[in-house]
């Protein structure tokens, strides 16, 4: 008798070892601020206003070309508006952040990412108000490039912390997957933003599509390790 007790106690003790480190629901409107956020920053539905940047000033160049396509179709002749701002979008992942992010020590890394986004989105949109001839050309190249990258460093930072904040035993692995996803889904992404630099259009709408279902995986992946619809996990609620 006096075995079987201890075996039981055992058994008992592997079982509470083996359960979730945290059965506390994550902050929800910080899930649903971020979870806006980051599709406010992959769609992109650009209109042209009326509003005029400032005549540009020819200047001498051995690539007219590459002039061309990037102060004819990257940055144009006017104001381009974004209907999902990505600028709002890092402002959501920011709030949902400050809200999610409670204890987690490389948060600040994530959150400094996401404000530094912010703002190169917003410099990017008017840059051609400030500067122009070869100034604008060369600024608006690089500045295409390395504010695109910047900004998926910051989202993919920005879920890899997410998915820090989840860790316990029973995501673990889960999160290693989910994490190879997203890797991959930004990769597609930025891959697609260059080639649309390049004006090489299916080529970027299949990665687009690519970083689009990855995206959707990737969300999926993370609804469903979150244990929404555990009634231990919900009791909070």
């Amino acid at each position: 008798m006096l075995t079987m007790k201890k075996d039981t106690q055992t058994v008992d003790e592997e079982i509470i070892t083996n359960e979730p480190l945290s059965k506390e629901c994550p902050d929800i409107p910080g899930l649903w601020l971020s979870f806006c956020g980051l599709l406010l920053i992959l769609i992109d539905i650009n209109i042209t206003t009326k509003i005029k940047f400032p005549l540009f000033e020819e200047f001498f160049t051995e690539a007219p070309l590459t002039v061309s396509m990037v102060i004819d179709d990257v940055l144009g002749h006017y104001l381009r508006l974004d209907l999902l701002p990505d600028a709002l979008g890092f402002l959501f992942l920011l709030i949902g952040g400050i809200r999610l992010f409670k204890g987690v020590a490389s948060s600040r890394r994530s959150l400094c990412l996401c404000v530094g986004a912010l703002i190169l989105s917003v410099f990017y949109q008017f840059l051609p108000f400030f500067l122009n001839g070869n100034v604008r050309y060369r600024i608006g190249y690089f500045s295409y490039f390395i504010v695109t990258l910047f900004e998926i460093i910051a989202i993919f930072e920005y879920v890899f912390c997410f998915l820090r904040s989840e860790e316990c035993l029973a995501n673990h692995s889960t999160n290693r997957v989910t994490t190879i996803f997203w890797m991959v889904s930004c990769l597609a992404g930025y891959v697609h933003f260059v080639l649309a630099f390049y004006q090489l259009k299916i080529s970027s709408f299949v990665y687009f599509l690519v970083q689009a279902i990855l995206f959707g995986v990737v969300v999926y992946r993370l609804w469903k390790g979150l244990n929404f619809f555990d009634p231990h996990r919900n009791s909070s609620l």
